[in-house]
């Protein structure tokens, strides 16, 4: 008998482990107990390649809005990413958070306004609309595996992924290894002269219009003017080489399609039409992405608007 327990435990043992160490480590803060690892490299570790960041936001972000719901949200992709939950809140002039992510889109987009609606009353709301995803084929599901976490907890200690960030977490706090947690595309260098053929290609190729994406935003518009939702729709502006391209690919009527789509939801601030910003390219790392140190001025840009004391409400 006991070596049959012996056996056991042997066998178990490694799953013992494994749930003990996800419990200390608790990369995405799901139970908010152990408290032994610091968020900063959590999130370093969460974003430490292309691969993890899309998935690893989107959990990280979603259990803290349920466990700290605001008011007040932005969201979007990469493009609006890098701002910080405390310079959003000083320009909503209230608590608020930053739910855009790289790795986004506009299903995602579309669950998560949902997912906040119905975690909180929402007062103020940012949707950062682009063109390039605005595509049918653009339908990565990343919520839905995030919300089987979140509700059945057990799934924690089951996914492959939350081991592996787990480890991660565990590797880098023990090396400190910089490299490991700079693997991502956005930690590149000479990413604007690369552009034309990596991104722009990749982006437009295979484009199907989005009209289910379409009528979901219809819904959200709708319910945003029935529940007193203020619901702003911002398009960032890309370098000048974007129009170009367009242009010179005959996709300007496609363009125009998303723009009258986007204006036609509500209340919109275009920054995409050939403002001298988009002409300088020390101002962006890729022709998609201002360079991090500049997001602020995205939210400068929209708070900044003759319209947005129209548009807002700030809380007092």
């Amino acid at each position: 008998m006991k070596l049959t327990f012996k056996r056991l435990f042997l066998f178990f043992s490694p799953f013992i482990l494994i749930t003990f160490l996800i419990v200390l480590v608790d990369p995405y803060n799901l139970f908010d107990i152990s408290h032994l690892f610091k968020d900063e490299t959590k999130i370093m570790c969460l974003n430490r390649t292309d691969a993890t960041s899309p998935r690893g936001n989107l959990l990280w972000r979603t259990i803290n809005f349920q466990r700290n719901p605001t008011p007040n949200i932005l969201l979007g992709t990469s493009r609006m990413g890098e701002i910080s939950d405390q310079s959003l809140g000083k320009y909503f002039g209230g608590k608020a958070t930053n739910l855009a992510f790289g790795g986004s889109n506009y299903k995602v987009i579309i669950d998560l306004f949902w997912m906040a609606a119905n975690t909180t009353k929402l007062e103020n709301v940012i949707i950062q609309a682009e063109f390039n995803t605005y595509n049918a084929l653009a339908n990565s599901n990343l919520y839905e595996p995030a919300k089987k976490i979140i509700d059945k907890p057990l799934k924690y200690f089951l996914n492959a992924d939350i081991v592996g960030d787990t480890f991660a977490v565990l590797y880098y706090s023990i090396t400190k290894n910089q490299q490991f947690v700079r693997r991502s595309y956005k930690y590149k260098v000479g990413n604007l002269n690369g552009t034309d053929k990596y991104l722009l290609n990749g982006f437009f190729q295979g484009t199907i219009y989005p009209e289910e994406y379409h009528k979901e935003l219809v819904k959200i518009s709708e319910f945003c003017r029935k529940e007193n939702i203020n619901l702003i729709f911002f398009i960032a502006p890309d370098y000048v080489e974007v129009p170009n391209y367009l242009k010179n690919n005959n996709m300007e009527k496609d363009y125009d399609r998303f723009r009258s789509d986007i204006f036609g939801l509500g209340n919109t601030i275009d920054q995409n039409h050939g403002i001298p910003f988009s002409f300088n390219k020390e101002n962006y790392l890729d022709f998609f992405h201002v360079k991090f140190e500049l997001t602020d001025t995205l939210l400068a840009m929209i708070f900044k608007s003759d319209q947005i004391d129209r548009y807002f409400k700030k809380q007092k």
